[in-house]
């Protein structure tokens, strides 16, 4: 449909390779909000740098920090939270229990859950959906309002440059009618 608005919504999952049931099950419950979610086994193809990692955390919106027992000991876990937070991302983890977030993510609210009890995972990974989607929401909105403030002031400016356009004619004519008075004398 023309003038429909695309929104692309793209989350970032950093988490070990040894956790894929938990990512899979993360990944679908976003995918059936609409969100596209990167993960770097499916989504980086073979050959490619693992460097490329980074610019995937800069095209996304927000990194989901996966942190497990085989999270936490993970270097490329460790690096791509640095790199969110360094560019600026929102960063969401989602913790299991018994650990505690170190480094960057200390002292941050996170979703606990436990590695043995689907419901928990279920409840954590549920939040985090909603957080995701109340964050696209809120930047549905203000996208909207700042087209709409871009809209105004084009039409403002193009007022105002109708006004002088007006006026500079209104002066053109007034200039011919004084060199037509000026010259029958």
């Amino acid at each position: 449909m023309s003038g429909e608005i695309s929104w692309s919504y793209k989350v970032f999952i950093s988490h070990s390779t040894k956790d894929k049931d938990l990512i899979e099950l993360l990944s679908k419950r976003l995918e059936e909000a609409r969100i596209d979610c990167y993960l770097a086994e499916r989504n980086l193809p073979v050959g490619e740098e693992l460097k490329n990692i980074f610019s995937e955390i800069d095209s996304s919106d927000i990194v989901i920090a996966l942190l497990t027992k085989d999270g936490e000991s993970s270097e490329w876990v460790n690096q791509e939270i640095g790199y969110a937070k360094k560019a600026g991302k929102l960063i969401l983890p989602a913790v299991e229990e018994g650990l505690k977030p170190k480094g960057i993510l200390e002292g941050v609210k996170y979703e606990p859950f436990n590695k043995g009890d689907p419901r928990t995972i279920y409840t954590a990974f549920d939040k985090l959906r909603q957080i995701v989607e109340t964050y696209y929401k809120q930047k549905k909105i203000l996208l909207a309002e700042a087209r709409k403030r871009a809209l105004q002031k084009r039409r403002v400016d193009k007022k105002r440059e109708e006004e002088k356009i007006k006026t500079a004619m209104l002066v053109l004519g007034i200039l011919f009618i004084v060199l037509l008075l000026s010259s029958s004398k």
